[in-house]
């Protein structure tokens, strides 16, 4: 018996391309569902054009008034426009008087309106500064405080260079812990 090289069955190969076949169809059914949603959702909701029904509407659009409901044309005999004080004058050109009369509001300009805080216990016992607004001068002062703590710092440093002076004679060593406990106080 002759060897001859063993032919492909073609049988075999229908169920990859039907499963390819398949993948393809399922693929694009994905794609095009959305993409068809999406336009019938745009034209559904896209708005209607507007139609304009009578001239007084077209004379309003024009001058950027809106057509809604509440935009009708309104007829005044003459006793009722007296009535609400409509008043009718001839136009004239004529200088504007200087005097405007005007309603304003005076404020505060925050961008140069500064916070101060004060960062230790205490009170305050004389203001220098002592009515809002009152202008200032860089390093002029605002105010003097009392403050237990910061008294009881000053004295600590007081006593630091007290000992100083006193073990200036000392050890090396007792010259470190005074400088230490100087460099503490300040």
């Amino acid at each position: 018996m002759l060897d001859r090289p063993e032919q492909p069955d073609l049988r075999a190969s229908e169920p990859v391309a039907r499963s390819r076949a398949s993948r393809i169809i399922r693929t694009s059914v994905i794609i095009t569902l959305p993409v068809a949603a999406i336009v019938v959702a745009w034209w559904a909701t896209r708005p209607a054009p507007q139609v304009t029904t009578s001239a007084g509407a077209a004379d309003h659009a024009a001058r950027g008034i809106s057509s809604g409901d509440s935009a009708r044309p309104i007829t005044l005999d003459v006793e009722g426009a007296r009535r609400i004080g409509v008043t009718f004058a001839a136009v004239t050109e004529e200088p504007l008087g200087r005097e405007v009369r005007t309603v304003g509001q005076v404020v505060v300009d925050e961008t140069r309106v500064r916070t101060i805080t004060l960062k230790v216990d205490g009170w305050v016992e004389r203001l220098h500064v002592d009515y809002t607004g009152q202008r200032i001068v860089l390093g002029a002062p605002l105010l003097t405080i009392y403050s237990p703590m910061l008294v009881t710092a000053q004295e600590e440093l007081l006593l630091a260079r007290q000992l100083m002076r006193d073990v200036a004679a000392g050890t090396g060593e007792t010259r470190d812990g005074a400088a230490d406990l100087m460099q503490a106080a300040r």
